[in-house]
């Protein structure tokens, strides 16, 4: 298996959903009487993992970010992504990745705006507008990362 430190930013995010989500991790077995199938592999582990995974992005992101829950975390990702990858990403782009509302998004990205961790690349229609994280934003983001790739 390739080391964190050895992927690009888009493999880091499939590995972390992968390995939060048990795939690769499971064997299928019977349940009861019927033929429904469920992984096995070990719930409590699993469980023990996904606290630990966040308990790790709330220390390094800070209760401020932590509190605005999931999808800040995914625009975070999504922005890191884009900008290693030095590619342009709108609202309008991150909305339909993440699967949240332009609304929502716009919101979120107002506030991670105000506290220095992303810039908008203006352009005359808000949601048509360029993001990119700043070098706290990348700064942030990399620790995180970092202190997932070890546990």
């Amino acid at each position: 298996m390739m080391n964190m430190s050895e992927m690009n930013p888009l493999q880091i995010t499939e590995h972390l959903h992968e390995y939060g989500t048990g795939v690769g991790h499971a064997t299928e077995i019977n349940i009861g009487n019927n033929d429904q199938k469920e992984p096995k592999f070990e719930l409590i582990a699993l469980a023990e993992k996904i606290e630990d995974f966040h308990r790790i992005k709330k220390r390094n992101l800070g209760d401020e970010i932590s509190k605005l829950g999931e999808p800040v975390w995914e625009i975070l990702l999504r922005l890191f992504i884009t900008t290693k990858l030095e590619q342009k990403i709108t609202v309008t782009d991150i909305s339909q990745q993440i699967s949240f509302p332009e609304t929502t998004v716009l919101r979120y990205i107002k506030i991670l705006d105000n506290i220095g961790y992303i810039k908008q690349l203006h352009a005359p229609e808000q949601r048509n507008s360029g993001l990119q994280l700043t070098w706290q934003g990348q700064t942030i983001m990399r620790k995180t990362l970092l202190a997932l790739n070890a546990f």
